[in-house]
């Protein structure tokens, strides 16, 4: 009788080694997946913390290679234009590509403001850049007008 309850006994331990194999497996598949979930949550983390960074450079108007100031874009802001405050829309300011001139263009409804500034010569401008404003010394490039704005594009004054 104990002969031939070797084979029976071998067979019932190879069953216990495979399914304490295959629990194992299951066991370790679950661990992967769980941390492929957890890679993939902090990847997408990581992608969302990049956009938040660049979105916040190109508000700043930071160029990505050094911090210098590239551009300003804003849909509207209050600025100085010689003096006088205007409500500008479409307000966008640019460094020239050698980087020795400020571009600084907007439109500007006429009948939003009581004084119409002067643009003619040397105009000082007013202008937001982050939680501060910046102040340039600028000449009008173009002036463009239609029947509901006026569209202005400046350049810093050349030292």
């Amino acid at each position: 009788m104990s002969t031939s309850a070797e084979p029976l006994r071998n067979q019932f331990v190879a069953y216990e080694d495979a399914l304490a194999s295959f629990y194992e497996l299951q066991d370790g598949t679950r661990r992967m997946l769980e941390q492929s979930a957890e890679v993939m949550r902090a990847s997408e983390q990581l992608v969302g913390l990049r956009r938040s960074l660049f979105v916040a450079r190109r508000e700043l108007g930071l160029s990505a290679e050094n911090d210098r100031m590239l551009a300003i874009e804003r849909d509207r802001a209050s600025i100085e234009v010689a003096g006088a405050p205007v409500l500008a829309t479409n307000l966008v300011a640019n460094v020239a590509r050698n980087g020795s001139a400020l571009h600084l263009s907007f439109r500007m409804d006429p009948k939003s403001t009581k004084h119409f500034p002067k643009v003619a010569g040397h105009v000082r401008i007013r202008f937001p850049f982050v939680d501060k404003t910046y102040v340039a010394v600028f000449r009008l490039v173009a002036v463009k007008m239609e029947p509901d704005y006026f569209s202005f594009t400046f350049a810093t004054v050349d030292p």
